[in-house]
C-alpha cells in the first residue's frame, strides 16, 4: 500500500473542515455537485428541485443566480457562491447563506456554472414556484402568464397551495381557472378530469 503524503492528508483535512462550516444551502447544493458542474439538461432535474424544494429563505435567490449564470464553484474547495465581477480578471465570491463575502478570487481560479437554454427553462418553471407567493401583484400576474405559456404538471401543486392566500380576487379567480385547465390536462384521475371539465363548462 502507497503511504499518504502529509500534504494530501493535510488538503483532505481542510475540505472536510470546510465542508462541516458550510450552511444549508451550500450542503444542498454540495449534495448535488457533480450534477451542476456536468449542467446536462438530462440530469439535473434532481438538483433542481432540491433547491426549490428546500424550504430555505435562500432557494429564490439561487435559482435566479443559476438561472442568470451568476454562480461560480471555487476550484480549491468546491464550494458554490454567488459571483461579482471586480474586472475581467477578477471576481468577488459571496456566501449563499450568510450573504458574507468570501473573499477576491482571480477568475482562473474559478469555475463559472452555465445552465444552457434547456436547463434555464427548468430553473424559470421552479421560480414560478416562488412568484406565485410573491408579494407583489405584478409577479403573480407574470408567474400566471408564465404558467399559461408552459403548463407543467409540476405547477399544479403550487399553484393550488397559492390559491387559498391570495388576497387579489382577480388574481385569485386566474389561479382558480388557470389550476381547473391544469387539471384536465394534468390531474391524477378521471374523475378529478371530469369534474374540472364540467365546472369550466358551467
Amino acid at each position: 500500500m502507497r503511504p499518504i503524503f502529509p500534504s494530501v492528508l493535510l488538503l483532505l483535512a481542510s475540505t472536510f473542515a470546510t465542508l462541516a462550516e458550510a450552511g444549508p444551502m451550500q450542503a444542498v447544493l454540495q449534495e448535488h455537485r457533480d450534477l451542476i458542474v456536468e449542467s446536462s439538461r438530462k440530469s439535473i432535474g434532481p438538483a433542481i428541485e432540491a433547491v426549490a424544494s428546500s424550504g430555505l429563505p435562500e432557494a429564490h435567490s439561487v435559482l435566479q443566480a443559476w438561472q442568470g449564470k451568476d454562480i461560480w464553484m471555487r476550484k480549491s474547495d468546491g464550494l458554490f457562491f454567488l459571483g461579482e465581477r471586480i474586472d475581467a480578471k477578477t471576481y468577488r465570491l459571496l456566501d449563499f447563506d450568510s450573504g458574507d463575502t468570501a473573499g477576491e478570487f482571480p477568475k482562473r481560479a474559478l469555475k463559472n456554472i452555465k445552465p444552457n437554454s434547456g436547463i434555464r427553462a427548468m430553473i424559470g418553471t421552479a421560480l414560478v414556484r416562488f412568484q406565485l407567493l410573491d408579494p407583489e401583484p405584478e409577479r403573480r400576474m407574470a408567474a400566471l402568464d408564465a404558467i399559461e405559456r408552459s403548463p407543467d404538471a409540476s405547477l399544479l401543486a403550487p399553484l393550488r397551495n397559492s390559491m387559498e392566500g391570495e388576497g387579489d380576487a382577480g388574481i385569485r379567480a386566474r389561479k382558480m381557472r388557470i389550476e381547473r385547465l391544469l387539471t384536465i390536462a394534468h390531474g391524477t384521475g378521471v374523475d378529478e378530469r371530469v369534474a374540472a371539465i364540467e365546472e369550466m363548462s358551467t
